[in-house]
């Protein structure tokens, strides 16, 4: 079961909604929260520079010491971005989160992604913005840290774009594949509760688990589609809290590579996300 939730915020909106979607869901299963600002050193770090001697066969490079206006530059980014991750931290803590939630908030330094990846242990969920600073350049597109973490993270990971609420009713949908019983544990462990509703989606290929169908304590409604590119389109007709699927299908090549459908839903679905790996 989840014990500790990490949040990534950047200032965007969708993050913030990620911190709202974190204190909910604390809440609901008792676990501890860490917020964390990352100041993404690939902003802040001065450039190194070369130059080569005319006529150098070895084409050796000689390093050119940064001049000051540009060790200026680069210091004052980094105090100023700093700065913003103050302001982002204390946005959160004027949130009315539930006060005896256990927050920690800390402001580190390096690739935001392998930030994020570092920290989590253990029984952890990391909960992500669908998009970051950088806008929403188009609704299909996921911000590139996002992506990252769906793709390379070993703990499960929720996208979100509106705030998670109350979960009273949760969509799972299932393709068989590499990630299923790990999915499965996910869903059971943390939201087999009477009161919750769950709805399987599944193509007419993929028998659904007679494991959830035994120990799951809530109703339970079946959905059938054609193929896993009408699941989107199937969670888009109903009003689901949360949407729980694996991260990899049955053709898992490599861990860095997402299954088919898990892509799909992340980059279609503005219900909040629980990808698992």
């Amino acid at each position: 079961m989840i014990n500790k939730i990490l949040v990534g915020v950047d200032g965007s909106g969708d993050s913030f909604n990620a911190y709202k979607s974190a204190c909910e869901l604390a809440e609901t299963l008792n676990a501890v929260m860490e917020v964390v600002f990352v100041v993404d050193t690939r902003k802040t770090e001065i450039p190194y520079m070369y130059t080569s001697t005319f006529n150098d066969i070895a084409y050796e490079k000689i390093y050119i010491p940064p001049d000051p206006e540009m060790v200026s530059f680069y210091t004052k980014m980094k105090d100023d971005l700093r700065k913003f991750g103050e302001n982002c931290l204390a946005r959160c803590k004027e949130y009315a989160c539930y006060p005896e939630i256990d927050k920690k908030m800390v402001i580190l330094e390096g690739v935001p992604q392998d930030v994020l990846l570092e920290k989590v242990k253990g029984e952890s969920l990391i909960v992500i913005g669908r998009h970051g600073e950088n806008g929403k350049f188009h609704s299909s597109v996921l911000g590139s840290t996002t992506e990252e973490l769906i793709r390379r993270s070993n703990v499960p990971v929720l996208v979100v774009e509106n705030p998670v609420k109350s979960i009273k009713e949760i969509a799972y949908c299932h393709t068989s594949g590499a990630s299923t019983e790990h999915t499965l544990d996910f869903l059971l462990d943390n939201f087999n509760r009477r009161g919750v509703n769950l709805t399987v989606i599944h193509q007419k290929k993929c028998e659904i688990p007679v494991r959830i169908l035994e120990s799951f304590l809530g109703d339970i409604t079946r959905i059938t589609v054609e193929h896993e590119g009408r699941i989107a389109a199937e969670l888009e007709k109903h009003t689901f809290n949360a949407v729980v699927t694996g991260a990899h299908g049955k053709h898992k090549l490599t861990d860095f590579i997402v299954g088919s459908a898990a892509v799909h839903l992340v980059r279609k679905s503005r219900v909040p996300l629980f990808i698992v790996n």
